[in-house]
């Protein structure tokens, strides 16, 4: 800024923001280069589980919530029919948590790989 011209140059501002910027772009192309090939599975696996978590909630909750409103209104059955949807349901998100955080794939492969050695 210049004494005496009553408009601001912000021409420094911009240097900073656009250094800002470039070096946050290679910090983020540096980290992506160091990912670990076999974490960054792991981690998308354990986001997809938690995504298909949510989902199954909400859904739910919609359906006992739909089951709940007829049973109040005498429109619907006093059976509970959500309970199939989420026992079903139920059955392959608990696989899905099985595959992503009880069961780790490169333990079970050692443990092949030794057996198959031990053979020899």
């Amino acid at each position: 800024m210049r004494l005496g011209n009553s408009r601001p140059h912000f021409i420094f501002d911009i240097s900073i923001s656009s250094s800002y910027t470039l070096r946050n772009q290679n910090l983020s192309k540096t980290m992506e280069t160091q990912r670990d090939p076999q974490l960054w599975r792991m981690a998308k696996a354990r986001a997809g589980f938690k995504s298909h978590l949510y989902v199954y909630l909400i859904v739910n909750a919609g359906l006992w919530t739909l089951w709940v409103i007829g049973v109040a209104f005498n429109k619907g059955t006093d059976y509970p029919w959500p309970i199939w949807t989420t026992f079903g349901w139920g059955i392959g998100l608990a696989s899905h948590y099985f595959s992503v955080y009880a069961i780790n794939e490169k333990q079970l492969a050692e443990r092949e790989y030794q057996k198959l050695v031990n053979r020899q």
